[in-house]
């Protein structure tokens, strides 16, 4: 959650007293974190596969390594099988790295 709200903070201005934004560090951790645990979810299976779009949307939005951003698109594809809209976030994200 901390990775998202630091993202709208991103694009909003807060008092100076407010402190609501992550450090780049702290948000590639998270980023790591996402795709760590995406991975064991779709590995157990144990949870839908549609609660894993959100965190994997806002990870790909906020990764910066070719890896980070490959992993995420291939736990995209592998959710695809069973829930067709995560066809939209590959793209969307795809489209968000190439204007980077």
């Amino acid at each position: 959650m901390s990775i998202y709200l630091s993202g709208l903070c991103d694009y909003q201005v807060f008092p100076e007293e407010v402190d609501v934004s992550l450090q780049e560090e702290e948000i590639q951790h998270h980023v790591e974190s996402i795709i760590f645990g995406s991975s064991m979810a779709l590995e157990t299976g144990q949870i839908s596969t549609v609660f894993l779009l959100l965190p994997l949307r806002i990870a790909g939005n906020r990764c910066r390594t070719l890896e980070a951003c490959t992993e995420i698109l291939r736990q995209l594809s592998r959710i695809e099988g069973s829930f067709g809209a995560a066809t939209a976030f590959n793209l969307e994200l795809t489209g968000i790295w190439a204007s980077r």
